[in-house]
């Protein structure tokens, strides 16, 4: 935003944007007092462009927004054509069809809008209505009246797709109706899910919005929050004395929200000067952090000293032995930067892992402390062969290796294997792989099944799978019935159970001749 009111302003032009432009850089310093001030300043701002938000009235939060987006929006327009925040962002595109009842004749029209006004559903049932609900309504095919220009019918069928989707979509609920000349609310309660789907209402051809390309905050900013959960407060100053630091924690299934209590502050001392001088203390580091391959990863060392400027904090690395400075972002480009206390990479790789040393110098000399990086990519995990049949009695194997530093486990139909007498699992490893080997001896009907090869490092797990299946065998007969002796024209039952792979046929014989089924 800042780059877009650079250069001369005329009088009267871009007041909008330059109020909240100027709002968000105080925002962003924390400067709560300036902030408070300012708001009031961009208030009288806003009501010279519309008197209706004039005074201290209270006014429609939605209504004020819309205006305020398109006010913005307008005096982009008037600077440049193109890449306008508001409309990447906010704008939206629907297409309606148009179908005459009669010849079928269709015209097709499309629709820019900033906001989605939807109606209140009917009540039905027990269940409140939902936002989702109130989306379907507004999106569902009717029929209107409309001259058509080929047939000159004056009815026509109205359907209408969503076929540019916005980053973010600004939802209106209307819940006025007008009766003649009198207005009435509807008081209906809207259920609001956590969700909402537009899947439905897209055009097979939608232009979805590009990716956001965002980059890190800057590492100058006087807060910055690392990856890992921890806040650097830079520059601190008396004003900082009264503020208070609270962490909020949010559990992405259930959406609980936890905040941390007691909350903490900034306490500051005077700095008094040892005659004889005192080196620097590093009194905060991240001596140790693993990251998986891709994300960013942020090193910090937090030296303190007492003479009246602060210790000068620099940032070295391990390269086959030999330290190499780690540049500092002068241009902002290179994936790895560093600002005094911090050092950012972006999109961290296997090679950027190591140590980094941190330099603290004072007056009275320097120290530094050692940080190591660990950057582990998602293992994958591989097992050979992925199918074998063993014929019974026989013996198998299963190989499974993954990168280092995984480690390996074998399941068996989900459950875990243990080595036994029919059973063994031996290791070994190289210096960029982990190997595991499965054998089992004696092949019988409850070894078939899937074996799983499960590799896990600190971050994250994967795993692979063979199928071990029963080959050929003999028939085997389990199970034989014994001799029998009856009385005449009473009932006897036989038993004869067989294993065997593929499934035995089993045929009964009578003094060596085949059994046929009868009445008897």
């Amino acid at each position: 935003m800042v780059s877009l009111i650079s250069g001369p302003v005329e009088s009267g032009q871009c007041r909008t944007l330059c109020g909240v432009a100027k709002l968000m850089d105080l925002r962003q310093k924390a400067l709560s007092k300036l902030v408070f001030s300012h708001l009031n300043d961009l208030r009288d701002v806003f009501a010279d462009i519309d008197p209706a938000f004039r005074g201290t009235e209270m006014q429609d939060a939605n209504e004020f927004l819309l205006r305020l987006l398109d006010t913005m929006k307008d005096e982009v327009d008037a600077r440049r054509s193109t890449d306008n925040p508001v409309r990447d962002n906010f704008h939206y595109q629907t297409l309606e069809s148009y179908r005459c009842t009669k010849c079928h004749e269709t015209v097709l029209k499309r629709q820019e809008n900033i906001s989605w006004f939807v109606s209140v559903p009917h009540h039905q049932g027990t269940e409140a209505p939902t936002l989702q609900d109130a989306l379907r309504l507004s999106m569902r095919p009717d029929r209107r009246h409309l001259l058509c220009q080929h047939c000159r019918h004056d009815e026509c069928y109205v359907t209408t797709k969503i076929s540019q989707l916005p980053r973010t979509l600004i939802l209106q609920l209307n819940r006025c109706v007008f009766l003649g000349d009198e207005v009435k609310k509807i008081r209906t309660k809207v259920s609001i899910p956590k969700f909402l789907s537009l899947n439905e209402f897209v055009a097979d051809d939608v232009t979805r919005p590009p990716e956001w390309n965002c980059t890190n905050p800057s590492l100058y900013d006087k807060y910055h929050m690392l990856p890992s959960g921890e806040l650097l407060v830079r520059d601190v100053t008396s004003d900082d004395v009264t503020d208070r630091f609270l962490c909020r924690t949010v559990h992405l299934l259930t959406d609980q929200h936890v905040t941390s209590e007691p909350s903490a502050r900034v306490v500051i001392r005077e700095r008094t000067p040892s005659p004889g001088g005192i080196l620097p203390v590093i009194v905060a580091s991240s001596s140790a952090l693993h990251v998986r391959a891709g994300d960013d990863a942020v090193l910090f060392c937090v030296a303190q000293s007492d003479e009246r400027t602060p210790p000068r904090v620099s940032w070295t690395r391990d390269v086959t032995g030999r330290p190499e400075p780690v540049p500092a972002p002068v241009t902002g480009h290179g994936d790895v930067t560093a600002s005094g206390h911090v050092l950012a990479i972006r999109s961290a790789r296997p090679r950027h892992a190591g140590w980094y040393h941190c330099r603290a110098d004072g007056g009275n000399g320097h120290v530094t402390e050692k940080l190591r990086l660990h950057v582990q990519v998602t293992p994958t995990v591989s097992v050979s062969p992925e199918r074998l049949t063993v014929n019974r009695g026989s013996s198998f194997s299963l190989s499974c290796w993954a990168p280092q530093p995984s480690q390996l486990h074998w399941l068996k139909d989900g459950v875990r294997l243990n080595p036994g007498r029919l059973l063994s699992i031996t290791h070994d490893s190289t210096d960029d792989r982990v190997l595991s080997r499965l054998e089992g001896s004696e092949m019988r009907l409850v070894a078939q099944g899937m074996y799983q090869c499960m590799a896990s490092d600190q971050l994250d797990s994967a795993q692979a799978a063979a199928q071990v299946l029963l080959g050929d065998s003999q028939p085997v007969l389990v199970e034989r019935f014994i001799n029998h002796t009856v009385q005449p024209h009473s009932a006897v039952s036989l038993r004869c159970v067989a294993n065997a792979s593929p499934t035995p046929q089993i045929t009964w014989l009578l003094d060596g001749y085949p059994l046929t089924a009868d009445h008897r």
